[in-house]
């Protein structure tokens, strides 16, 4: 079984060979990048690459390729989460997320608007296609509003680990 840091030095994950073309699609492991990025670099299906978890990347590629039972798998992994929690506790990791729910959003507006672009009856839905573009709009200024961006890199919290509770959990002044 390939523990996390294992895979996380492989530069290429692979998943399978197109039905297509034969080639073999996966994903691309980058020293930067916080999740591994799925790339179907064949191009034969036409679908647009995604980041996907480590979780997710780990569970399958044990329990395809090492031939792993799914609960060996999901016992490691849950020995792999206190590493990688450590890592979420990055304001990089956090503007990540953050970066990651704002292309997530912007693709599902995408094909909404373009379904409604090429819906026989367009006139009914154009009020639909305004609120969805305003949507895409303002969520596109927050997450890149200097506040925003200020708040996640220069954050500092007084949070204590296992208190009982009582703390104050935010920023002395």
């Amino acid at each position: 079984m390939k523990t996390l840091a294992e895979l996380k030095q492989m530069s290429f994950i692979p998943h399978h060979d197109c039905s297509l073309c034969r080639s073999m699609v996966g994903w691309v492991v980058s020293k930067d990048a916080l999740k591994p990025y799925f790339d179907p670099s064949c191009d034969c299906g036409g679908s647009a690459g995604h980041y996907d978890t480590w979780e997710n990347v780990f569970k399958w590629y044990n329990t395809v390729f090492e031939k792993e039972t799914e609960e060996a798998v999901q016992v490691a992994w849950n020995k792999e989460v206190v590493a990688l929690n450590n890592e979420k506790l990055t304001p990089q990791y956090i503007r990540s997320e953050v970066e990651d729910f704002r292309l997530e959003v912007n693709s599902r507006l995408n094909m909404l608007l373009y379904r409604i672009d090429n819906f026989e009856e367009k006139g009914r839905v154009d009020f639909i296609h305004q609120k969805l573009e305003n949507i895409e709009r303002n969520f596109f200024l927050f997450s890149n509003c200097k506040p925003v961006c200020e708040m996640l890199e220069n954050h500092k919290s007084n949070w204590i680990p296992n208190s009982k509770g009582g703390e104050i959990n935010c920023r002395r002044k």
